[in-house]
Formats: structure tokens, sequence, C-alpha cells
């Protein structure tokens, strides 16, 4: 039996696209500055989806599907390395840490995971969203 795909990168995606172009259009005024960042957006929207594709594939089919989840280490160390660099210094505004807020978000987040895989269908083909740790019956 043909060992089963993670599934749900799509949702991160949906997620990145629109905060990315929200980020564009209201921080950079209209005209040729956002005209210009939009055709980046567009352009590395583009190849990353079409490298992507190629990328996952070789490495899905020569190593395993588990190697994609050691993809973004790579690149993320890069853009922790250039970020200083490459990025304006933003002002610095006077605030205080919610800390219940970030303790609430986080176990809202955690509790969505559980309750996705908990609910994903096991590996004998049997689906769990019925069962009472994952539905509201």
């Amino acid at each position: 039996m043909a060992a089963r795909r993670p599934r749900g990168a799509g949702v991160g995606a949906a997620v990145i696209a629109p905060t990315a172009l929200a980020l564009i259009t209201t921080h950079l005024p209209g005209g040729t500055a956002r005209n210009r960042a939009m055709g980046v957006y567009s352009a590395m929207s583009i190849g990353g989806a079409a490298v992507g594709l190629m990328a996952g594939g070789l490495l899905t089919t020569y190593l395993s599907w588990r190697w994609v989840m050691f993809v973004n280490v790579p690149i993320g160390v890069l853009v922790a390395l250039i970020a200083p660099r490459a990025l304006a210094h933003s002002p610095r505004r006077r605030g205080r840490f919610d800390f219940p807020g970030a303790i609430t978000s986080t176990l809202g987040v955690a509790a969505l995971v559980y309750g996705l895989t908990s609910a994903a269908t096991s590996q004998n083909g049997v689906s769990h969203w019925a069962t009472p740790r994952s539905s509201s019956r």
C-alpha cells in the first residue's frame, strides 16, 4: 500500500496570499510603487508555484513525502540572514504584550489542529469525522 501524502498545504497558501496582497495595497501608495510590488508578487507566485511543483515531485519520487517538511528550513535561515539588511527599520511603538490573548489564541489553534488530526481518515480507510472527539454530535 502506498504511503499517504499529507494534505493542507493549500490552506496555508490561501491564508498567506490575501495577507501579502493586503500588505502591499495598504502600505504602498497607488501608482508606480504599488504596480511594481504587485508585478513582483505575481512573478514570484507563478515562479514559486512552478518550481514548487517540480521540486515537490522530485522529492516525493526519489526520497519521501516527509522531505518536503525540510524545504522551509534553509529558506527560513536565508530570510533571517538577509532581512536585517533588506528591510527598512520601522519606528518603535510603545505598547504592552497581550499575554492572555497569546495564550488564548495558542490554545485555540492547538485545539483546531487536534480536532482536524483526530478527524482525519486513518490508514485503514476509516473516517473519524463522526467520533465524539472531533464532532459535536
